[in-house]
């Protein structure tokens, strides 16, 4: 109820990050609603019910393609508004709400865990790496390490789905339960972490100094040679 109270929030900021950050929280919000209904209806859900069983699997998917977005975001790799590009994502929802109805249910599971378990360690492995390379704060391995419970999320979805177990589905519901926790910790103490750190061109600056040093010492010799006249 608190990812997606704050989640709903942040929709009515102006800045893009902030709205990207918040479709995530209500997108993991919505997930672990679904996936609660699942654990108590006993699988009807995934049986029964295509629209719901879709967007619980269309929620997955944007979720971990929207984080990537954010991290790359936060981490500098991306300069544009990264709300543009989650807004396009939303159309994974209904596309595989679509699917959904076509697919098998065990094959159509299958391929969506193992879709968005790739992305997760893609964002894994991209996020770590980057980190490492720029030398950041440590508080940036966060990013890197809520990527990989999600990640791990997948493998329990999926195991769940193969074994019929509910202690995996029970797992993916304690694992992004407190990683919006643990997220909304790290905004409220960290909030750095949260915003792009744009640092300035020394280099850059320098050069226009050295280019207006000339002009200056210029313009004071015709001072100077109008004080003489």
């Amino acid at each position: 109820m608190i990812g997606f109270l704050l989640g709903f929030s942040k929709f009515f900021s102006s800045d893009g990050f902030s709205k990207s950050y918040g479709s995530v929280l209500q997108s993991a919000a919505f997930f672990l609603i679904l996936n609660n209904g699942i654990l108590i209806d006993q699988g009807t859900l995934r049986n029964e019910y295509k629209i719901t069983f879709g967007s619980y699997y269309g929620l997955v998917l944007y979720s971990s393609l929207a984080v990537c977005v954010c991290f790359q975001y936060v981490l500098e790799s991306l300069d544009n508004n990264p709300w543009i590009y989650c807004k396009r994502l939303l159309g994974i929802i209904p596309v595989t709400m679509l699917f959904s109805y076509f697919i098998p249910n065990l094959h159509f599971i299958s391929f969506i865990d193992t879709l968005g378990f790739g992305i997760s360690i893609f964002t894994f492995v991209w996020s770590l790496r980057k980190v490492l390379k720029s030398n950041k704060s440590i508080l940036y391995f966060n990013l890197p390490f809520l990527s990989l419970l999600i990640s791990i999320c997948f493998v329990f979805d999926f195991l769940g789905t193969m074994f019929d177990k509910k202690d995996f589905f029970f797992i993916t519901e304690i694992i992004p339960g407190s990683a919006i926790c643990y997220t909304i910790l790290l905004e409220r103490f960290f909030p750095s972490l949260f915003s792009k750190v744009t640092i300035p061109d020394i280099n850059k600056d320098k050069e226009i100094e050295l280019e207006t040093i000339p002009e200056a010492k210029e313009q004071k010799n015709i001072n100077i040679r109008l004080e003489i006249c």
